[in-house]
């Protein structure tokens, strides 16, 4: 699939892959990374995939001047300041420093506990209704949180939450294998059978991801997923056999971004060539022509001339049958971000709600001392 893109460039595809796991750990990137650099004498590094692990990769990669790219969860605002990082593109979707939009409240919760959950809602009521939170995928943590806040008395018509995080798909939990597990089925043995009042909750709820590298259409996703597990069992992988568990049947989390981040490569790369035929290895020189747009893997990309992509998040919420549907889409640029709806009134959106949307303020005041 790459290669038939690299045709379609017009650039030499002779080229071979050198694989290193950093695992995330910061002294596996700086030793890797240099083995890559100076061992294999490779023209790019493409990764690491977390914010740790490619802060060091990318300080190393600058000293060299080697073109390096980042994706997956390397989210780190930092890395877009190229001052610091002219060698550096981050395909990732990186977060902005500004905070202006959302006033956040930082509370650990460390065994979620209901009394915890009812005490911290308690102490948010007094000054907020629409509540961003942030908790881990994949361990019933969100669910635990939304039935607490439904039992302490903090889901009614005034209270709006956003599940906010990067390593999501919104209400779906990724599986192996490409299943999924909907986000208010219960993870315990026994079940405490409060599944359907759980997909109630969550339906007051809304979500902001960003699909993990997916894009915004799953149709288009699973067809570039099949292709991929299709093309691992050719040349130069020749995954054949361990390809064939259904572990291994669906591509990995971010791998849209990972073939982005290498069609974006390829293209700076043949820009640059075009202005000196010796840049092969010239980082500084490749990022000065990485800015473009295109409809990738993981959705519209769009590379700033600091060598980051701008951001993209997918506004997810629920219908009544509990189906998963997109209600917009978030750009960001810069300090700025444009929001853009799905769908032609938000009084489905509000379905659990009466239609309604909800306040920002109590009619009476965060502590019921106003009179309307």
């Amino acid at each position: 699939m790459f290669v038939k893109d690299l045709l379609d460039l017009e650039i030499s595809v002779g080229y071979s892959f050198t694989l290193r796991f950093d695992e995330c750990d910061e002294k596996l990137a700086i030793g890797l990374s240099t083995e890559l650099i100076r061992n294999e004498n490779v023209d790019v590094i493409i990764g690491p995939s977390c914010a740790a692990a490619a802060h060091v990769a990318a300080v190393n990669a600058v000293f060299y001047n080697l073109p390096i790219f980042t994706w997956g969860l390397s989210t780190s605002y930092s890395l877009s300041d190229i001052s610091r990082y002219p060698t550096v593109g981050v395909l990732s979707d990186a977060f902005s420093e500004t905070n202006d939009v959302i006033i956040t409240i930082t509370v650990e919760i460390r065994k979620m506990k209901f009394e915890d959950i009812a005490r911290v809602l308690g102490d948010v009521s007094l000054r907020a209704r629409v509540v961003v939170v942030c908790l881990p995928e994949g361990y019933g943590f969100k669910r635990t949180f939304i039935l607490a806040a439904k039992d302490a008395g903090f889901l009614n018509e005034e209270y709006l939450y956003i599940f906010a995080d990067t390593k999501s798909k919104g209400f779906y939990i990724p599986l192996l294998g490409g299943k999924e597990r909907l986000i208010w089925k219960d993870v315990e043995t026994p079940s405490d059978g409060r599944d359907a009042e759980a997909m109630m909750a969550f339906g007051r709820t809304l979500v902001i991801s960003d699909h993990m590298g997916t894009g915004g259409s799953e149709d288009g996703y699973d067809a570039f997923s099949k292709e991929v597990i299709s093309r691992m069992k050719d040349s130069p992988f020749n995954c054949v056999d361990d390809c064939n568990k259904t572990e291994y049947s669906y591509a990995a989390a971010y791998a849209g971004e990972l073939f982005d981040s290498l069609y974006v490569y390829a293209r700076a790369l043949n820009a640059t060539l075009k202005q000196n035929a010796t840049a092969l290895r010239n980082g500084t020189t490749i990022i000065e022509n990485v800015e473009m747009t295109f409809d990738g893997m993981s959705g519209v990309v769009k590379v700033g001339k600091n060598g980051v992509r701008f951001p993209n998040f997918y506004v997810d919420g629920l219908d009544k049958n509990g189906k998963q549907i997109l209600l917009g889409t978030v750009s960001v640029e810069g300090d700025r971000g444009l929001y853009e709806p799905m769908y032609a009134s938000e009084t489905g959106i509000w379905w659990a709600r009466g239609g309604l949307r909800p306040r920002d303020e109590p009619l009476c005041g965060f502590s019921g001392d106003k009179v309307p």
